[in-house]
């Protein structure tokens, strides 16, 4: 891979096509670095305002005492979801706000019945395609050895009730998102054959029923293994992160196909995000767990792709 430092950014380009050959400091600040969460507001911040008519005070929804946000979901400006917690000592329920004027006022809504160790509380997702469909997915209520086993719920009347599907192969879901009304799903399992990897799944909005990809992603040797993704229309990116970036795969014409991600001589993580179906950058934290890539020192290394 050729290398090139221009004021602490190395730049790649994946899947072997041209190294972007001019961007500037004030570019890079421009360049989205989150993860691809649905977006919201910019007027809004990631932590739900107080459920009032007049301007919130607290960041308690009203009616909901205790309410920890946990994750949030926005499938238009106006309309949107906080997936949180209510804590009682060591154990986690889960709970549901829903606004329809922007994030102004929030109102209780239904949630699925689930408790499970407050510890894992981080590891509890909710994702929504648009007014109807969505997806929860949350860990079991106990903690066997190794990544907890997951729930998924479904509902497809904008989350006036939910229901539950099975987890496919019964796995920990480690990343949901949805994009161009299409859910996809990635699970760390073990297969029949005893193989432990990051499947990836996708299913139609308003359907319950995940199909696997023929793309898959190895583990690598780290304790604990992950993966993210990353949407934007109709193209995507997934990556695997066990202490350092192991494989990646992208999505093309709807389907995943192998792809070398960035990142993955660095030894250390990674964050993906995107802003359109060619433009992607990769936040790298090079050195922690070996020497970084000749040539380089220890630290965060943006890369950028167009």
């Amino acid at each position: 891979m050729e290398r090139q430092v221009r004021r602490g950014i190395r730049w790649f380009s994946p899947l072997t096509a041209a190294v972007v050959a001019a961007f500037t400091l004030a570019g890079c600040a421009s360049t989205p670095l989150s993860s691809s969460k649905p977006p919201v507001k910019t007027t809004t911040t990631s932590t739900p305002p107080t459920t009032t008519s007049t301007p919130p005070t607290t960041s308690t929804p009203t009616g909901h005492a205790g309410f920890s946000p946990v994750s949030v979901t926005f499938p238009s400006a106006e309309t949107g979801w906080v997936l949180g917690t209510i804590t009682a000592g060591t154990v986690a329920k889960l709970a549901v706000v829903r606004t329809t004027d922007g994030g102004i006022t929030w109102t209780r809504s239904p949630a699925p019945d689930v408790t499970f160790d407050s510890g894992a509380r981080d590891l509890a997702m909710i994702r929504f395609a648009d007014s109807k469909n969505g997806w929860i997915t949350a860990p079991v209520t106990t903690t066997p050895s190794g990544p907890l086993p997951s729930t998924l719920w479904s509902t497809h009347d904008g989350g006036a009730s939910w229901q539950q599907v099975a987890v496919p192969d019964g796995g920990y879901v480690t990343a949901l998102e949805v994009s161009d009304g299409v859910f996809q799903l990635a699970e760390l399992a073990t297969t029949g054959s005893g193989a432990t990897a990051v499947f990836l799944y996708s299913s139609a909005a308003a359907s319950d029923s995940w199909v696997r990809s023929a793309a898959s992603l190895p583990i690598g040797a780290g304790p604990v293994a992950s993966a993210q993704l990353t949407l934007q229309g109709g193209g995507g990116w997934a990556i695997e992160v066990d202490r350092t970036v192991g494989a990646g795969a992208r999505l093309a014409s709807g389907a995943w196909e192998p792809w070398t991600p960035p990142c993955t001589d660095a030894n250390g993580s990674a964050s993906i995000a995107a802003s359109s179906t060619t433009e992607v950058v990769a936040l790298c934290h090079e050195g922690v767990w070996g020497p970084p890539p000749a040539g380089t020192t220890p630290g965060p290394w943006l890369f950028v792709s167009s």
